[in-house]
């Protein structure tokens, strides 16, 4: 069987090592635009701020899979499909162009960030950055160390997690950073107003807030930027002056050229908000054609949205490689996608944030406002005599109908990530608080207490509330 993969993404090189350890006689085309592979986004703000050379960031060498047998066209772009052939053609750096015939499809090409009008013409200039690429990487390594100690500004514009990532790498070596957001909060898509508060006390005397703020035009005056800012709230204009600028302000699909194949071939390639719409196998509409990664739509709570997390494009990668394994082996299952929780997590300085599932807004939108309830419980992590010992703030999101748990949002130190992971297979399960409370738990007097930080939670609601 040839199988012929669009995209090194994390999605696209999962899906190619797992066919080939499955099945070695797979003949398997793994194409990539860029002359590396699997590169790690936010792995740039982590380079800056650790000093790990940002050759590190990349979770494979293309060695990983020609020793496998796995061909890699590097620096080679598909530029057309033909879907009833069943021909892909790439082109080559030097303009060689080539047709590759499959049996099956991996669509995995990722997204791209998104550049508002304003900046369209600015990507040229060394003080304009976008956080995606190897090269956005070192376009900004080497800016942030010519310029690092000397006081400039940073315009941030975005206030989701990589431009806390950021912040946190520009401040602390002397850039004095400006966050613009057009939302009232920051990371306010993930959490509630009262975490997003604590994660402002803890950011604001490292930099300025520019929130409810839009951008309405960029300029280069001599060496200085200037962005034209619009705050919503007030309704007034303000100028911010700025040495740099960084944009992150999201991503969109990477699927332009695909949707127009399918179109030309009279065939449909279903799309959501322009992300390919997937099975739980990641099946697309078109048979033999798989869909992964950040050109795919995610599931998440009965709805299909576009939220490109690497988490999610590994487990889709799965499902689309056992999908087609299971077709010539029927001894190997299928491996269906969950639904995803979108569980992340940041930190912000000596902190760390996590969450998943819904946030209190999303749940309410989802079944009503009079039937989402939550519920706070603050506590150290250990038993109360030990001497090293960090709090830690969970917040349980519920319905109150059924008293399903639905969303969890933590803060605390690094440890504190596991309690986010633990609401996610809970939430994923659609466990009540009563089923939480009686989850079995490992205990240990060294580095924990008897009842876990979420069934003292979730009982603190059944003490107070009853349960119905």
């Amino acid at each position: 069987m040839k199988i012929v993969i669009i995209g090194a993404t994390h999605a696209g090189t999962t899906a190619a090592l797992h066919l080939k350890q499955c099945d070695p006689q797979f003949e398997i085309i793994l194409i990539e635009r860029n002359n590396y592979i699997q590169f790690m986004r936010y792995g740039i703000a982590m380079s800056l701020q650790s000093g790990i050379p940002l050759e590190k960031m990349f979770l494979h060498q293309p060695s990983d899979f020609t020793k496998l047998g796995i061909e890699i066209l590097l620096e080679h772009t598909a530029t057309d499909i033909d879907f009833k052939k069943k021909q892909v053609t790439v082109q080559s750096a030097e303009n060689e162009i080539k047709q590759l015939i499959y049996d099956k499809l991996i669509i995995a090409t990722g997204s791209q960030p998104i550049v508002p009008k304003y900046a369209e013409n600015f990507n040229h200039l060394n003080n304009v950055f976008q956080v995606k690429s190897y090269q956005n990487g070192l376009k900004l390594q080497e800016y942030f160390k010519q310029n690092k100690n000397q006081d400039k500004v940073v315009a941030i514009i975005g206030g989701g997690y990589t431009a806390i990532e950021l912040l946190q790498s520009f401040a602390q070596n002397n850039f004095k950073v400006v966050i613009v957001d057009r939302n009232p909060r920051v990371l306010r898509k993930y959490f509630d107003q009262d975490i997003c508060e604590i994660v402002e006390e803890i950011i604001r005397p490292k930099c300025t807030l520019a929130l409810n703020s839009e951008v309405k035009s960029l300029q280069q005056i001599q060496s200085k930027l200037h962005l034209n800012v619009f705050n919503n709230k007030t309704q007034e204009d303000q100028l911010i002056t700025a040495d740099a600028c960084v944009i992150c302000i999201g991503d969109k699909p990477s699927t332009n050229f695909l949707v127009q194949a399918a179109q030309r071939d009279g065939l449909e390639l279903e799309t959501i908000l322009d992300a390919i719409k997937i099975d739980q196998n990641s099946i697309t509409s078109i048979p033999d054609v798989y869909a992964c990664g950040g050109c795919a739509i995610t599931r998440f709570h009965g709805e299909q949205i576009f939220l490109p997390l690497a988490q999610d494009a590994v487990r889709q990668g799965i499902s689309a490689a056992f999908d087609i394994i299971n077709q010539t082996n029927a001894k190997i299952p299928q491996l269906p996608t969950f639904d995803s929780e979108v569980t992340m997590a940041v930190r912000v300085y000596d902190k760390v944030l996590s969450q998943s599932g819904l946030s209190t807004a999303h749940a309410q939108q989802l079944f009503g406002a009079d039937n989402i309830k939550s519920h706070t419980v603050k506590q150290l992590q250990k038993l109360d005599f030990m001497t090293i010992n960090e709090s830690v703030l969970v917040k349980i999101v519920y319905r109150n109908d059924t008293k399903q748990l639905v969303g969890a949002q933590v803060v605390g130190d690094r440890n504190s990530v596991e309690v986010s992971q633990i609401a996610s297979i809970m939430i994923n399960r659609g466990m009540d608080l009563k089923q939480v409370v009686q989850q079995d738990f490992a205990f240990n007097q060294w580095f924990g207490k008897p009842q876990h930080v979420l069934q003292q939670a979730a009982l603190e609601v059944i003490l107070q509330e009853g349960f119905k």
